[in-house]
């Protein structure tokens, strides 16, 4: 994650390295670079944000999905349209972090186990 303060000291160490004083550098640049990382960082902490609410709205589906699955009563079918939520959530809140292995664990494992068991529960006329 860059911050403004990052490229503030990005441009200080060019300086440095360049032998040159700072107040040499274009000072709309500055400000330009730090308004694009204030952009940038205030954009990665709205995915951060979503990707914490979608993580834990899933872990509350899967709670009461896995409950409502092992009470063994008429209504425990139903448990697996939340645990299938639940899956979905972990999926999209892995892709917005850019976590690949735990994207291929959630959609083959637990959307495939979760997909079946609605199939198996809901859907099949018996």
């Amino acid at each position: 994650m860059t911050t403004p303060l990052y490229w503030l000291v990005l441009i200080r160490l060019k300086a440095v390295k360049s032998n040159t004083q700072p107040e040499q550098f274009n000072p709309e640049l500055k400000s330009d670079l730090v308004l694009k990382s204030s952009r940038h960082s205030s954009f990665t902490r709205s995915r951060q944000s979503i990707a914490k609410v979608l993580k834990f709205s899933s872990s509350i589906c899967a709670v009461a999905g896995g409950v409502i699955v092992s009470s063994n009563i008429p209504e425990s079918k139903y448990g697996f349209i939340l645990l299938a939520l639940s899956s979905s959530q972990i999926f999209m809140s892995s892709s917005i972090e850019g976590e690949k292995s735990l994207m291929i664990y959630s959609a083959s494992l637990f959307i495939f186990v979760d997909c079946l068991g609605i199939y198996r529960w809901l859907i099949q006329v018996r």
